[in-house]
């Protein structure tokens, strides 16, 4: 009897046929690219996830989908942002306050009044009276030139130590010297040949336009208080200037020692404990103020708080700028009894 011949042996992986190719292809490339298509999902998710808390931590209250009254929203930082930083104060509610002074200040009396305070700690409104009513600017509309010529600067565009004019009280002067007296002393030895340069004009016409400052015209001779007070930001953000320019222009807005005017008669006079870096503009027409504006950046250091604050008035009676004096004296007032 022959004897039987054993089973033949499992197949073992070292004695397995090949797979064929579309069995390696099902079996390692679509679960790897399944794998990438995992991943792919993942990274696009924790990136707009970071886009979305960005968004968050950026925002601004100047023209919202809001009431003009005071609202809570604030800012987000970061950890290492507040890490080195005092603790953001309290909101204070100025209406209540903006009210009263309103009431005050308008009486029987016929004055108009468009009035914006903005708290940049909390990057909220937390005031305002008739912010979107237009008024004439005055001279406040030098701080779009002003911007302009500095943008320019900082961009490569022209030079500070470039001539620009000469005038007959102060002679020659640079470009440089002339953004800082058009703020400084509201010089019109400077503001009108600004002005008449259409490139300038309209380059200020391009950023009204990218502020979104819907009431503000005439390269910035009509404006409201909403607006100016998005103007502000944009000088406290600075975003296009150097951090020279930036120190040069608050010099420009802080000091500015009386002339053949006092520029510092109106809100400034309101405050004794802040800094305020502030611009004018008015019109006397030898009984009244047709025109008396303010447009400030008001820093209380010691109390860690930052407001943008503007007043437009019209039809102010008395030589000295009581009302918006006024003002300042309780904006400071109530800052300095919430701390």
């Amino acid at each position: 009897m022959k004897p039987t011949a054993p089973p033949p042996a499992a197949p073992t992986p070292a004695n397995q046929p090949p797979l064929p190719p579309r069995a390696v292809i099902k079996r390692y490339l679509i679960p790897l690219i399944l794998l990438f298509v995992l991943v792919v999902a993942a990274v696009i998710g924790l990136g707009l996830l970071h886009r979305s808390l960005q968004s968050d931590d950026h925002t601004t209250s100047i023209f919202p989908d809001q009431s003009d009254g005071t609202s809570d929203q604030s800012t987000a930082a970061s950890d290492s942002d507040t890490a080195d930083q005092p603790t953001t104060p309290a909101l204070i509610d100025f209406q209540p306050l903006l009210d009263q002074w309103v009431a005050d200040t308008r009486g029987s009396s016929q004055i108009d009044l468009g009035v914006m305070i903005y708290d940049l700690d909390h990057q909220t409104v937390v005031g305002s009276y008739q912010p979107d009513t237009v008024f004439n600017s005055a001279s406040i509309y030098k701080l779009f030139y002003a911007y302009d010529g500095y943008r320019e600067i900082a961009a490569g565009r022209d030079s500070a130590d470039a001539y620009f004019i000469t005038t007959a009280d102060k002679g020659d002067l640079t470009l440089g010297a002339c953004l800082d007296l058009i703020i400084r002393e509201s010089y019109n030895g400077c503001a009108d040949p600004l002005r008449s340069d259409p490139d300038r004009t309209a380059r200020v016409e391009a950023l009204i336009s990218d502020l979104g400052l819907t009431n503000t015209t005439n390269a910035g001779l009509y404006s409201s208080a909403r607006d100016l007070t998005r103007l502000l930001q944009l000088y406290w953000e600075h975003p296009d200037l150097t951090t020279d320019q930036w120190t040069t222009i608050q010099d420009s807005l802080l000091n500015q020692p009386p002339t053949a005017y006092d520029w510092r008669q109106g809100l400034p006079a309101g405050f004794t404990t802040a800094e305020v870096y502030n611009k004018v503009g008015w019109a006397w027409n030898g009984s009244y103020w047709s025109v008396y504006n303010d447009a400030a950046i008001v820093v209380f250091p010691e109390q860690h708080r930052h407001y943008l604050v503007v007043v437009l008035t019209e039809g102010i009676s008395s030589a000295v700028p009581a009302p918006i004096i006024q003002l300042g004296q309780a904006i400071e007032a109530a800052v300095l009894s919430a701390s």
